[in-house]
């Protein structure tokens, strides 16, 4: 299976920086979270509990509870229209804003037994119309923080990898007739397992508060039948280790009334902390149901005492002093080791960016933009903000040593590039300060289709923060009309910016601190730059310049320069837009170049005004 999981000079506003690279030590005693969706009679979820009536116990000997919060994550209510012309992707990538109440989830597809259901003449019901509806309503609930990867159990290739961007979990939502087109039939277990326990594992060392999987499809595994021999043994396998990860399944037959319920359905989701919805007469309401319980629950963290640092797995149970109450949660924790290989602000970055998924806590958003050809491969800026948090109780003294790590991967996983940045920040918070701390940098790219994750590490908050893109880069060295992907600055970007390092590096190619924000305030003036390349003998190019959502578009017609670079030409875009007259909404950026003949080149960024 494809691999899904796949110093400089500041602008000083609210401190000064400098650099340094002091280590970064991991603390010496282990926090085990764990959380916990509380349901009365009738599964009604219990939201009124207390850190009093929850207990705690490590085989036996009673816990203190350090950490106690209960998280309400309300059912989102946007409208998702699969059918509709997709909007592009977007261009920025963000982790949540908050590590508590962040959700990582897997939508895993059994499209082998659907597709068998397809072709059942005994089968009434339009399976893929019903998927569609089920995987819509995903869509129409899910949060903004949310961690999503559907995944298309035999086709890859049509799945889409974690990620809280709605076009691109749209697309492959639309991808369920191929998908579904191309599948073997017939048993298909050993797969779907093994799927299961990819996920498992994904999931697994992720430090997203809530992470589940909801398994779509008709049949699960036996694990109940010894006759069923080495099936039973493996579903097994994967329920043990889904109890160990703390990842509860959730099993979905999408049909509407289907004709009968697999047992193996809800056995996997009882045996692993989840909930089962089959033979339903309304699959997008049983959705709303997986989503509400998953939105609703509380996480309690403790140090175990004593503690036992032997590297194995460790039996806890929660239990509730209140009569009536059931929970499901986790039943066991792996314990650290005393023998584990010491840190170093190196090895700790290149561990958290080599995760399959990203971790929330420090709340960061990036973009990177592949701008022109260097000797090493295509030169992209890689822009990072971090969303510091700020002391209470007016000025203060500030002063921290973050580490940022920059690694490409191919779809396969192979390391294409990585690169590690330590950055020292200090000085004294003003009373206007944001809190945005912005970071630049430049690294050589191959031009290939890669996923670039991100990271940054703080010493003084003990946190680190990871995200992901995935880009297509570009090879300006080709003949054809090329354009780069869109900057874009804003007025008020240095006003809303405490500190920026790494200008003096990307200034060659672009000649202001660009914004990571995809929010703009009417008030605002979007800083639209961009790079154009072409081999012909065109002196000038044509731009047009559009933005389309609410009313009528806003149109700008440009005529680009050229001047020669490396036997190429290259004309700049560096176009001022007012957002004045935009209504708030929705909207595309679309920037077109074009040259006397052949095919123009286009970039699109989608954004919004509030």
């Amino acid at each position: 299976m494809r691999h899904l999981w796949t110093v400089l000079a500041c602008i000083v506003v609210g401190l000064v920086a400098d650099q340094q690279a002091p280590p970064v030590f991991r603390a010496a005693t282990q926090f085990v979270a764990v959380d916990v969706v509380a349901t009365g009679k009738g599964d009604a979820l219990v939201t009124n509990l207390t850190k009093d009536d929850f207990e705690i116990s490590e085989n036996g000997k009673p816990q203190k509870i350090s950490d106690f919060a209960f998280v309400s994550i309300p059912l989102a209510t946007r409208v998702v229209d699969v059918d509709a012309p997709p909007q592009p992707p977007g261009d920025v990538a963000s982790n949540a804003t908050s590590a508590r109440a962040s959700r990582a989830l897997v939508i895993l597809v059994d499209d082998s037994s659907l597709s068998a259901a397809l072709l059942d003449p005994k089968n009434p019901s339009n399976v893929l119309v019903d998927i569609k509806k089920a995987l819509t309503t995903f869509l129409e609930t899910l949060s903004s923080d949310d961690q999503v990867a559907i995944i298309w159990q035999s086709r890859s290739d049509a799945s889409q990898d974690f990620t809280n961007d709605i076009p691109r979990l749209i697309s492959a939502v639309n991808n369920r007739r191929t998908a579904m087109g191309l599948t073997a039939l017939g048993p298909a277990w050993r797969p779907r397992v093994e799927s299961l326990k990819f996920a498992v594992s994904a999931l697994a060392g992720s430090h997203y508060a809530r992470r589940a999987i909801v398994f779509v499809g008709i049949t699960a595994c036996n694990a109940a039948d010894t006759g069923a021999g080495f099936e039973a043994q493996e579903c097994q396998d994967l329920t043990k280790r889904a109890r160990q990860a703390g990842v509860p399944i959730y099993t979905l037959d999408p049909r509407v009334n289907p004709p009968s319920g697999s047992h193996t359905m809800a056995e996997l989701a009882i045996n692993t902390g989840g909930r089962a919805f089959t033979q339903q007469s309304d699959p997008s309401a049983a959705v709303r149901h997986i989503m509400e319980e998953n939105g609703s629950f509380y996480t309690l963290g403790f140090y175990p005492e004593p503690l036992v640092t032997d590297g194995k797995y460790h039996d806890i149970q929660v239990t509730v002093r209140r009569p009536g109450v059931t929970v499901r949660s986790r039943d066991r924790y792996l314990a650290d080791t005393a023998t584990r290989p010491a840190s170093t602000p190196n090895r700790d970055m290149t561990a958290a960016l080599g995760a399959g998924l990203d971790d929330p806590s420090l709340p960061i958003r990036m973009f990177v933009t592949p701008l022109a050809p260097g000797p090493g491969g295509t030169r992209t800026l890689v822009t990072v903000e971090l969303a510091y948090p700020k002391p209470d109780g007016g000025i203060r003294s500030f002063d921290d040593e973050l580490r940022l790590g920059i690694l490409a991967l191919t779809p396969d996983a192979k390391v294409k590039a990585s690169l590690q940045w330590p950055v020292s920040f200090k000085g004294v918070w003003k009373s206007t300060a944001h809190g945005t701390l912005m970071m630049n940098n430049i690294i050589d790219l191959p031009a290939e289709q890669l996923t670039v994750r991100v990271g940054v590490t703080s010493k003084a908050l003990g946190k680190t923060g990871t995200t992901h893109l995935t880009v297509d880069i570009p090879n300006y060295g080709d003949n054809g009309l090329q354009i780069s992907p869109l900057l874009i600055g804003t007025s008020s970007t240095a006003a809303n910016t405490d500190a920026a390092v790494g200008l003096d590096a990307i200034r060659p190619l672009v000649p202001f601190q660009p914004t990571t924000a995809r929010v703009f305030a009417r008030s605002d003036t979007l800083r639209v730059y961009a790079r154009a390349y072409w081999r012909a003998g065109d002196t000038t190019a044509d731009a047009t310049v559009t933005i389309t959502g609410a009313g009528s578009p806003t149109v700008r017609h440009l005529t680009l320069p050229a001047g020669a670079t490396q036997g190429r030409r290259k004309a700049i875009l560096d176009v001022p837009l007012p957002l004045a007259g935009l209504a708030p909404g929705v909207y595309v950026l679309h920037v077109e170049t074009r040259l006397a003949k052949g095919k123009p080149a286009i970039r699109e960024s989608p954004f919004e005004v509030r």
